[in-house]
């Protein structure tokens, strides 16, 4: 899941920091799995899913914010185009039927989600890249509409 940041201009310095910040991390992360016992005792089990909002012709609907404004579901978070969302689902402990649960979780996401959609001519695609994709659909203009977005844009036009 994405942080929320307030801005999506920044400095040279900021960047060069925000480098640092991430090597410094990975040398962290590096250390942790060095370490005798990382890792060890239950296992759980975690995935998300990316989806589509489309319509009954399979194009593309740009929809996420109304789909998540109506869901109360905390697991489902806004993705980079309008027409994507990221459903997280609960991390299962990976004893006994973890995906038996998975698919509980996901199957009753869908239905909620689908109700939605449905109110607006649309339908869920739990599918990571639309295949049915326009080139007008992979511009900026359909990115939606968040900071970290305009900022992740801004950082990869430098």
């Amino acid at each position: 899941m994405g942080l929320k940041i307030e801005r999506s201009e920044f400095t040279d310095q900021e960047y060069i920091d925000a480098r640092r910040k991430l090597i410094e991390n990975i040398d962290a992360l590096s250390m942790l799995l060095q370490q005798p016992g990382f890792g060890r005792g239950d296992y759980s089990v975690g995935a998300e899913l990316e989806m589509s909002i489309v319509d009954d012709r399979a194009q593309a609907l740009p929809l996420n914010r109304k789909v998540l404004e109506q869901s109360l579901d905390p697991n489902l978070q806004l993705e980079l185009d309008r027409f994507n969302l990221e459903y997280n689902l609960s991390p299962v402990m990976s004893a006994g039927t973890p995906f038996g649960k998975m698919q509980a979780e996901l199957e009753n996401a869908l239905a909620e989600l689908g109700d939605i959609a449905a109110t607006y001519g649309g339908r869920i695609i739990p599918i990571g890249i639309l295949p049915t994709l326009c080139e007008e659909q992979l511009q900026s203009a359909a990115m939606t509409d968040l900071e970290r977005y305009r900022a992740l844009q801004a950082g990869i036009q430098r």
